[in-house]
């Protein structure tokens, strides 16, 4: 134990010499060029988890847009997420209860249905999203 921490005193002498020597040498530019880089390295970092969190919250709000927070629907086994989904009858009692929760801002029902697009001699498979007149069409002009 007591050589680990004599090793340790040694290292950190050393190391205050070089690094705290008031005459010019290589390795204190070196030491010096390394806590630059450190710090401009640092500085990128938080500035690009900045970046990308704000472009994540600016994602998730454009698809929250588009599909909302909760959706009600059938519990389909083997459906992926993107699937036509079954209609269900709508139930005012829900609508109301659902309504009267002070978290939620606005509700809209919908209907999806699987279609295919043809340009010149490509085609695409597209999942249609239809929505009735009490849609919030505000919802999707920043987009």
């Amino acid at each position: 134990m007591t050589d680990k921490i004599q090793t340790l005193d040694v290292a950190g002498f050393i190391a205050n010499r070089i690094a705290f020597n008031r005459q010019n040498s290589f390795s204190r530019f070196i030491i010096r060029l390394s806590i630059g880089a450190t710090i401009v390295s640092v500085a990128v970092m938080i500035i690009t988890l900045a970046l990308v969190n704000g472009f994540q919250e600016t994602v998730s709000n454009k698809v929250f847009s588009f599909s909302g927070h909760i959706r009600v629907q059938y519990k389909q086994a083997l459906s992926g997420p993107v699937t036509e989904e079954i209609p269900i009858e709508r139930d005012p009692n829900a609508e109301a209860a659902i309504k009267n929760d002070s978290r939620v801002r606005s509700m809209h029902p919908y209907a999806t249905r699987y279609a295919m697009l043809k340009g010149g001699d490509a085609m695409e498979g597209v999942l249609l999203k239809g929505l009735n007149k009490e849609f919030d069409v505000d919802l999707l002009k920043p987009f």
